[in-house]
């Protein structure tokens, strides 16, 4: 019997079947307790990961770089890595970026994010 879902948990399933044109469930054991790791459709999974919290109380969708031997949230690099300058690196609906960035749902954020990083790609 599977464990019963809550209504983020829910909902996360219902976006994560929507975005299933960008996005595919990663098997490699990079999963964590926390977060649970995608490929991001036309970026290499060695390099850019979207990593989608597990966690009850709200939706956070963040982009992640292998930095060393682990995956680590790129809100959370010292440096930014040039293929997301100018591109908000994670989409969460507890705090007022919802509002602020203007992406009601984390798949609008994905497009945007992979608008941006064909740019970048295309610029180099």
């Amino acid at each position: 019997m599977s464990p019963r879902l809550t209504k983020q948990g829910k909902q996360r399933q219902v976006w994560l079947e929507q975005a299933s044109y960008l996005v595919t469930p990663l098997n490699d054991n990079h999963d964590t307790r926390d977060f649970k790791f995608f490929a991001i459709s036309g970026i290499d999974s060695n390099e850019l990961r979207l990593a989608v919290w597990h966690g009850s109380d709200s939706h956070y969708w963040a982009l992640s770089s292998l930095q060393g031997n682990e995956w680590t949230l790129c809100g959370s690099l010292k440096e930014p890595l040039f293929a997301l300058a100018g591109t908000k690196t994670s989409w969460r609906n507890d705090v007022c970026q919802v509002l602020t960035w203007g992406f009601s749902t984390p798949i609008e954020w994905l497009q945007d994010v992979l608008t941006n990083y064909r740019e970048k790609q295309q610029a180099t």
